[in-house]
Parts: C-alpha cells; sequence; structure tokens
C-alpha cells in the first residue's frame, strides 16, 4: 500500500477517518493525501506537499492556502498523531464522488478512507450517503468507519461471502493488510446462504478450504449463517457484533444505473448503516 486518500468537508466523521488513515499509513509506510473537494464553481488551490513536523506545516499557511484548509492544517501539525509521516492537501472543484474517482485513478491511490453519517430515510432512497456512491464508484477499496469506532489492532475480522470465484480477491485484499493491523485476531469467514449456491454443508467446507489456501489465510474459520430470516445486513451486523468485530470486509459488485435500482447492494447499505468498520473491495 503506497496511498491512502481522505476526502475531507472539515467535520468530526472526517478528521476521524483522517485518526484512522494515520495508523493504516503508519504500518504501511504509506503517504496520506487529505482531499477536500469544493463543488462550488471556484479555481481550485495547486496542491502542495510536506513533511508533517509542526514548524514546517505552519510554514505552508499563506496567502495562496485556501481558506478552509488553514484550520486543518493547523490542527494536523498540532497533533503529534501526524508527525513524520508523509501527508499532503488538494484542493478540488468539481462534483464531490466524480472529482474523488478520477483522482483516485490518476493518483494510483490503494485506499479511500471516509467517516460515515449514515443516510435514512427518504434522503438515503433518492440520494443516499456520499460513502455509498464512492464505494459504488472508486477503483479501489474504501474503508467507511464510523464515528466512535476505533480498535487496532482488530479483536476479530468478518468476511461475509458467496464463496463465488469473483470473491477470491477480497480474500486477497484482506491479507495484504499490515499485520499491525490484523495482529492475531480471529477472522471468521461467514457463509451468506446463496439458494442458487453450493447447498448442503460438506461442499461449503470445501469450498471455503480453497479460498483460504488461495489468500494465505489460514487461520480463518467458516460460520455458516443458514437459511437467513429477514435481512442480511442485519444478520451480518449482529454476527460481527456477538464476535466483537473490528472490521467487517466485503466485495461489491459495484452495481449502477437501473441495476442497482432494482438489486441495490449489501454492501453499501452495511456501510451506510454499521457502528463497525466496513472495507469494501471492488469485484467488478
Amino acid at each position: 500500500m503506497k496511498t491512502i486518500l481522505v476526502p475531507t468537508d472539515f467535520s468530526d466523521n472526517a478528521r476521524h477517518a483522517l485518526r484512522w488513515a494515520a495508523h493504516i499509513a503508519r504500518a504501511s509506510q504509506a503517504e496520506i493525501i487529505v482531499l477536500h473537494v469544493n463543488e462550488k464553481p471556484v479555481l481550485a488551490a495547486p496542491s502542495r506537499r510536506y513533511s508533517t513536523s509542526s514548524q514546517t506545516l505552519r510554514s505552508l499557511i499563506t496567502e495562496n492556502t485556501p481558506e478552509e484548509m488553514v484550520p486543518a492544517i493547523q490542527e494536523i501539525a498540532a497533533n503529534p498523531l501526524y508527525h513524520n509521516l508523509r501527508l499532503r492537501t488538494e484542493v478540488l472543484s468539481g462534483a464531490l464522488v466524480k472529482v474523488i474517482q478520477e483522482y483516485t485513478e490518476e493518483q494510483s491511490v490503494d485506499l479511500i478512507v471516509m467517516g460515515t453519517r449514515g443516510a435514512s430515510g427518504m434522503e438515503e432512497l433518492l440520494i443516499g450517503s456520499n460513502t455509498e456512491k464512492v464505494i459504488r464508484y472508486a477503483p479501489c477499496p474504501v474503508l467507511a468507519v464510523p464515528k466512535g469506532a476505533f480498535t487496532l489492532p482488530f479483536k476479530a475480522v468478518v468476511v461475509p461471502t458467496t464463496l463465488h470465484d469473483n470473491q477470491k480477491v477480497v480474500l486477497r485484499r484482506l491479507a495484504a493488510l499490515p499485520s499491525e493491523l490484523l495482529g492475531t485476531a480471529p477472522i471468521y469467514l461467514l457463509y451468506l446462504n446463496d439458494p442458487a449456491g453450493l447447498g448442503s454443508e460438506e461442499p461449503v467446507q470445501e469450498r471455503a478450504q480453497e479460498f483460504l489456501l488461495d489468500s494465505g489465510l489460514d487461520r480463518a474459520e467458516l460460520r455458516m449463517l443458514g437459511t437467513l430470516r429477514g435481512d442480511e445486513g442485519d444478520a451480518i451486523l449482529e454476527f460481527a457484533s456477538q464476535h466483537e468485530a473490528g472490521l467487517i470486509v466485503m466485495g461489491t459488485h459495484q452495481l449502477r444505473g437501473l441495476s442497482h435500482m432494482i438489486w441495490g447492494s449489501l454492501t453499501e447499505d452495511t456501510a451506510n448503516h454499521s457502528p463497525i468498520p466496513v472495507l469494501s473491495i471492488p469485484i467488478r
């Protein structure tokens, strides 16, 4: 992992996401880019790269610094958590999700870390949350972190899956996380009963073993939800809570347009409502 992108609107949720990014960056030696997207049609200031010593950061606040970035830079400079990390800011203009998508591709970003506020009711139906939309369009994994959730290394990790071939990448991505984050946490491969899938327990066990050998996560344990009653997302969150999980890892097909309207997205919905961080992995 070389580059972590943290979109910010200067809210507490965004500050919390930056805190997560700092710990991941320190464990992986990655660079952090703090991106603010100004959705008003104004000229964006150029990006600046800097070493995160307090003196260096404060010296970057000049008459050319966008006004909205000044408090963020001052806050980073005063916090020892961000010292000795490679970190830079960027201010761009345009539609939020499109800017993030294009910038992620241009900069070869490896991970996006975003805070979640959650949208609900009519707002969720008509608009959805920004984090949901970034999950849908981002070309890289997205870590959605709800406010208040912070436990590193993780106590446990839950990976909901139907064990389809295209989901092997999810376990590979998980295995690639720094050991400082995973530690020796138990990993639960949570099989979601798929009516058109594997059927009885024996072929599910065989398929799960194939997945674990492919990823190298030989310590993962298979758990089966059986026939789900009610909402899959609720069942996943209940299981994760019961096992004190600090992370949920899910693949996403990134359905768009009419397909998304008809089928929705279990991963987006889970990320939007989960009190536990959700790492979404594109499997398109």
